[in-house]
Formats: C-alpha cells, structure tokens, sequence
C-alpha cells in the first residue's frame, strides 16, 4: 500500500498445527486490478515461514489496546507498518 499499489488490502494467513503455511490470500477490495498479481507480489516480496511472520507481527507483544485506539495505520512503532523500500513488482 505505501507503494501505491493499491489503496486498501487484506491479507490472510493459515498456518497447520505443525506451522506449515497452508494459504496466503490477498484482497484489494477492488483497488488493483488483478488480485492474483498482487498476491504473487505480497509473495515475493516477504519471509513467509512462521517464525518470520511471528517476528514481524510481534504478537508476544499485547498491543491491542493501543491499536484499539486511534488505529494502528501509518505508526512506526507497529513493525507490520514499516515500508520495505525494496518492493519488486
């Protein structure tokens, strides 16, 4: 999104008890043209093992409060808002 890809998007994961990844799924909610594209972007462009995906999300961490108010968008202080400035469309 910070790229201007597209202006809004979803991403949801599925993990198996053994953490094996099962599915990515992306929406745009219309605001890319091809979300099967834009899922082989948000693919290449990110560690998608559990571990990697539990250090950037951080849920160890409670943070729900503070994301609870105000949003979380846009805020340095969540790790899954910093931009990765390397994007290979």
């Amino acid at each position: 999104m910070a790229s201007k890809i597209c202006h809004r998007m979803t991403i949801e994961i599925l993990f198996d008890e053994r953490n094996e990844l099962l599915t990515v799924n992306v929406d745009s909610h219309g605001t890319y043209k091809d979300d099967d594209k834009l899922r082989e972007i948000v693919m290449g462009n990110f560690e998608w093992r559990f571990e990697e995906i539990r250090k950037l999300m951080s849920p160890i961490k409670p943070c729900l409060k503070r994301t609870a108010v105000f949003g979380h968008f846009s805020r340095s202080d969540y790790p899954w808002e910093i931009v990765k400035a390397n994007i290979k469309l």
